[in-house]
């Protein structure tokens, strides 16, 4: 009896060890690594309130995609505090960003995807009784020209640089440019194309801005990784390949084809 007992004791114990390892593994199989996505795009469409835009989507894409492995956290900031935490020891992501944009070219600085997530235009805009018709960086001669705080302009900034009668007056938002331009303080900026299409009908401004017609440069977004955490970019190499034939990412991009 007291063997039968004592059997059925040590098979009771195993029982709970093996329930308690199981619920261990589960729950260290949960504990997905947060991953910072910053960006300074915070317009339209990538940020359209709060908590809302096309980044929180791919954020939420990503996130699931990722099968509990990562949750990547959406953190809007200004592109010098973007500069300062890609080149520090905390791993972070950048979406929609261009190789150009951060002086890697040759895509040895940083870790970037190899596919595009997302191709753009860039416009040049002025006031309609000043109209800027964009033909290369000269046509910004003796102008004072709206640009991103910490942002890189291909042609312009060598331009400003090497002929010093152009003036580059920042601000952190392409709002706040659209703003100084109607107001006076700039003669002309560049922005997105969707962001400019979305001012003109949203904040009724077709009576007083104008759209050069050549714009200032098209590009290929991807995503940038720092820190080589090759781990990261070879995860968005296998998903964003995909993206495309995704009927749910489909339905999201055609949300914001409005924009």
């Amino acid at each position: 009896m007291r063997k039968t007992t004592r059997v059925l004791t040590i098979a009771i114990i195993n029982l709970f060890v093996m329930i308690y390892a199981v619920l261990l593994s589960n729950a260290s199989a949960q504990i997905a690594e947060t991953i910072p996505l910053i960006t300074y795009h915070s317009h339209v469409p990538f940020v359209t309130g709060t908590n809302q835009g096309l980044t929180f989507d791919l954020a939420a894409y990503l996130t699931e995609k990722s099968d509990g492995q990562y949750r990547f956290q959406v953190r809007t900031m200004s592109r010098p505090r973007v500069n300062t935490l890609i080149a520090s020891s905390r791993t972070v992501v950048v979406p929609w960003v261009s190789p150009v944009w951060f002086q890697d070219l040759e895509e040895i600085k940083y870790l970037w995807t190899e596919n595009t997530l997302l191709s753009g235009t860039n416009v040049v805009i002025s006031r309609l009784n000043k109209k800027i018709i964009y033909d290369g960086p000269m046509s910004f001669t003796g102008l004072k020209f709206g640009g991103l705080r910490g942002h890189h302009y291909a042609e312009i900034d060598d331009f400003i640089s090497k002929t010093k009668n152009t003036v580059r007056i920042d601000s952190d938002r392409h709002l706040s440019n659209i703003q100084k331009l109607i107001n006076g303080l700039i003669d002309v900026t560049v922005i997105p194309a969707p962001t400019a299409h979305y001012f003109m009908a949203e904040l009724h401004l077709s009576d007083s801005l104008f759209m050069a017609p050549t714009p200032h440069s098209t590009y290929d977004r991807k995503i940038l990784i720092n820190n080589e955490r090759k781990d990261i970019r070879d995860f968005l190499d296998q998903i964003i390949p995909k993206m495309t034939a995704d009927p749910n990412w489909q339905a999201t991009m055609r949300y914001y084809k409005k924009w």
